[in-house]
């Protein structure tokens, strides 16, 4: 009887060995962004009690004490107030954020160990003339390189499907109408004058040359010059300025009155 007992044995030993290697993997989902994957107690640890929340309610993965007791882990990230993002001091410096309700919250600590506290975009509104945009909203809106920011804080936020936090800011046309930016050399090369008769910059070009607001030359009208005593200026394509009235002077010669019209 013992001898038919070991393949029993046997199968129990691989079917316990399969579901070991079964199940850690069904708890090997990676954390979305901004997440991380921890313990409840690593949890409390980082962000404080009561200053986190799961992103996922289903584990993503497991670990074991030293008395041999596996214990689930979670996908976490800080708590803060609706409205607030978990930053470190220096980026929300940098982003131009205030304090959250204007309370310093701590949130847990960043991947280097630096403190992060909740941090919210201040309420800016934008001046007359500028939209309140994420940068690549105002890619599509305007083109690239053709705009420019109106103020350099943040006007709000906007929440990518992936739940990433992108800043918004006021930004405008980079050149008023009927004006386009342009080098230097570009415009000099396509006979365009300074937009408005001013040195208006809107941007580097992709190699860091300066760019300024330049506009077609106004066509000259057809008239008669009377310094160089003949019609001047432009028609269109199939016309062409010509004389078509004229005074002179009996005594002199001179012309007193001329008048040129596109025939």
């Amino acid at each position: 009887m013992s001898i038919r007992k070991r393949p029993c044995a046997s199968l129990l030993i691989l079917l316990l060995i399969l579901i070991a290697l079964i199940f850690p993997s069904a708890y090997s989902q990676p954390c979305p962004q901004g997440c991380q994957c921890l313990t409840e107690e690593k949890a409390k640890e980082l962000f404080g009690v009561g200053k986190y929340q799961r992103c996922l309610s289903t584990p993503c993965g497991e670990e074991r004490t030293a008395t041999g007791q596996t214990i689930l882990k979670y996908c976490f990230k800080p708590a803060c107030p609706q409205g607030c993002q978990c930053l470190t001091e220096e980026k929300a410096k940098e982003m131009g954020y205030n304090l959250c309700n204007g309370q310093r919250i701590s949130c847990g600590l960043d991947p280097n160990g630096k403190p992060l506290y909740c941090f919210s975009a201040p309420t800016t509104r934008c001046p007359t003339g500028c939209q309140c945009l994420t940068e690549e909203a105002a890619k599509e809106l305007f083109g690239v390189g053709k705009y420019q920011r109106c103020l350099s804080t943040p006007c709000g936020e906007e929440r990518t499907a992936t739940g990433q936090t992108v800043p918004k800011y006021c930004f405008k046309p980079a050149c008023p109408q009927g004006c386009q930016c342009l080098t230097e050399e570009k415009a000099k090369e396509m006979g365009y004058n300074l937009c408005n008769g001013q040195r208006t910059s809107c941007g580097l070009d992709p190699n860091g040359k300066p760019l300024y607001c330049f506009q077609t030359p106004e066509p000259e009208m057809c008239r008669y010059d009377y310094n160089l005593g003949k019609c001047v200026g432009s028609c269109s394509a199939d016309t062409r300025c010509l004389l078509n009235t004229i005074y002179r002077d009996p005594k002199t010669g001179k012309v007193t009155y001329a008048e040129c019209h596109c025939k």
